[in-house]
């Protein structure tokens, strides 16, 4: 990537960058031999113009527009890109036997947290299944569905002595995305071609006041 006057970034090593003279920014993001190219530039052309660069020094396979990477389906248009992941929650409602199972319309209960109740730890199996399963929902969770975000931070929680319970809460986490595979993350441009803005954010939040017994923090 040096050769074409990209630069490794500092935050990861597996990602370069490189600015343009007109003052556009090209990102390329790279796995073993695949690699995600990027492009801030008005031109329609720009990651194709950087595959032929590449061309000279290595032998590449451009196959245009992404669509699906790590799991993740992207669907692209002049406006937007949606980020979702069916295909991988599928694959993951099957290796863990979960199906079958009845879908749930959210993804954790509120009285989780039974701090200085007794319970009973699963075997070596099921301990394995669970960390398992809590690391493909933080995979997820912080990939494109930030609904089930803290779920899953907090049933990362049980990762050293997980629990009967917490595998339960686990499995409903699971449930509920069998019944929301196709939802996802949809970033917009500023203007939409209506010429709505979309230069702000807006977020919610619902806190509790020491609702964290273990630790007595807000949650």
């Amino acid at each position: 990537m040096e050769r074409v006057d990209f630069k490794r970034i500092d935050a990861s090593w597996s990602v370069y960058r490189r600015e343009r003279k007109d003052g556009s920014i090209d990102l390329a993001g790279l796995f073993v031999d695949d690699f995600l190219l990027i492009s801030i530039s008005t031109s329609p052309t720009a990651c194709a113009d950087i595959v032929d660069e590449l061309k000279r020094f290595y032998e590449i396979r451009f196959f245009g527009p992404i669509q699906t990477f790590f799991g993740i389906n992207i669907k692209q248009d002049d406006f937007s890109i949606g980020l979702s992941m069916p295909l991988y929650i599928a694959t993951c409602l099957d290796r863990f036997d979960l199906i079958n199972l009845s879908k749930k319309s959210f993804p954790m209960q509120t009285d989780l947290d039974r701090h200085g109740e007794e319970q009973d730890s699963l075997d070596a199996n099921d301990s394995t299944t669970y960390r398992s399963m809590v690391g493909a929902l933080l995979f997820i969770a912080n990939t494109c569905r930030p609904d089930v975000a803290f779920a899953s931070n907090f049933l990362a929680r049980s990762m050293a002595n997980p629990t009967v319970s917490s595998f339960g809460a686990a499995k409903r986490v699971w449930r509920y995305l069998a019944g929301s595979k196709d939802r996802g993350l949809l970033y917009r441009c500023r203007k939409t071609c209506e010429g709505e803005s979309l230069s702000h954010a807006t977020a919610y939040f619902d806190s509790d006041w020491a609702a964290d017994l273990e630790r007595r923090r807000s949650t």
